[in-house]
C-alpha cells in the first residue's frame, strides 16, 4: 500500500472535520450543535480547499511552527525547518540541504550581449557543481508599475 502524503493527509483529515460537522448539523435537532455543526462543516471545507490549493506553503508552515519531523518509510528525515534531508544507513548520515538563490534581475533590462554573458556564466557555474544536484527555479512576473 503506499504511503498518503502529507498534503492528502490534511485535505482528508480537514474534508472529514467537514463530513463530521455536516452530519452534526443534520442530526441534532435544532439545538446549538446546527451551529457548531456548520462551523466544522464550514472551516473543514474551507481547510480542505486550502489545503487542496496551497499545500506547498501551508505544509512547511504547520510542521515548522508545531516542530513536526516528517518521516519516509524509506528512513528518510526533513526536520522542521525543512532546509535539509537526513538519512541514517549503518551508523553513517547522509544530508542534502537546499540554498536559496534570489536573484533581482530582468532580462528584458538587459542588452542581449548582457544576457546571453548572464546565462554562460549561470552555466559554467552550475556545471562546476560536483555533487548530486537538483536545481528547480521559481520564476515571476513582478509589476513594478506601481512602486
Amino acid at each position: 500500500m503506499a504511503a498518503i502524503s502529507s498534503y492528502k493527509m490534511y485535505i482528508f483529515a480537514s474534508l472529514g472535520l467537514g463530513l463530521i460537522g455536516a452530519l452534526f448539523s443534520f442530526m441534532s435537532g435544532g439545538s446549538i450543535f446546527v451551529l457548531i455543526g456548520a462551523f466544522m462543516c464550514c472551516m473543514g471545507s474551507v481547510f480542505a480547499a486550502l489545503f487542496w490549493k496551497y499545500g506547498y506553503i501551508l505544509v512547511p508552515l504547520i510542521t515548522q511552527r508545531t516542530n513536526i519531523i516528517m518521516m519516509s518509510d524509506l528512513g528518510y528525515e526533513i526536520p522542521p525547518s525543512q532546509d535539509v534531508i537526513v538519512k541514517s544507513a549503518n551508523g553513517v548520515f547522509y544530508a542534502s540541504s537546499f540554498l536559496g538563490l534570489s536573484i533581482y534581475e530582468s532580462a528584458t533590462e538587459k542588452s542581449s550581449e548582457e544576457t546571453i554573458a548572464y546565462s554562460q556564466f549561470f552555466e559554467r557555474a552550475i556545471s562546476n557543481i560536483k555533487y548530486v544536484t537538483k536545481i528547480a527555479y521559481m520564476l515571476y512576473v513582478e509589476d513594478v508599475g506601481e512602486k
